[in-house]
């Protein structure tokens, strides 16, 4: 995917992480193409966000994990400061899967079918259906075999 005012590739480099599921290896891909095209494209009145990381006059800071704390204790501040309520997490559905190593070879076998999710979004953004839709059958009918 190219911004059509700038030549620059948006790059979503590491969407290859086989240690993810498919839909998080998908949604991965699809907040590092966002997140790179954001950072290609002018905001009114301030530029473009990769040029002015460039020209910052101060480093900028990484952030780790560490810096923020664990969800339940910032869930129990927010409710503590501002007195709001929130949803705690679940499961979507129950894993179709008996045990956590037949999930994980699905996933091995479907990363040999579609070593790179990032064509997939390429395709479905520009209205081409057909190779996502592919992938979702060859995911159905490898977890259909590894649970039978």
């Amino acid at each position: 995917m190219t911004d059509s005012s700038s030549s620059e590739t948006v790059s979503t480099h590491s969407c290859a992480n086989h240690k993810l599921n498919a839909c998080c290896r998908t949604l991965y891909c699809v907040l590092l193409v966002l997140l790179n095209i954001h950072d290609l494209f002018s905001i009114s009145g301030r530029g473009i966000p990769n040029v002015l990381r460039s020209h910052a006059s101060r480093p900028i800071i990484p952030v780790s994990d560490r810096d923020f704390p664990p969800a339940d204790s910032a869930a129990a501040l927010y409710r503590q400061q501002f007195g709001g309520t929130l949803t705690d997490p679940s499961d979507f559905a129950n894993s179709p899967f008996p045990s956590d190593a037949e999930a994980q070879l699905c996933n091995t076998q479907f990363s040999r079918h579609v070593p790179d999710l990032t064509t997939l979004l390429d395709s479905a953004v520009n209205r081409n259906y057909v190779p996502f839709n592919n992938a979702l059958l060859k995911l159905i009918e490898l977890t259909q075999n590894i649970c039978d």
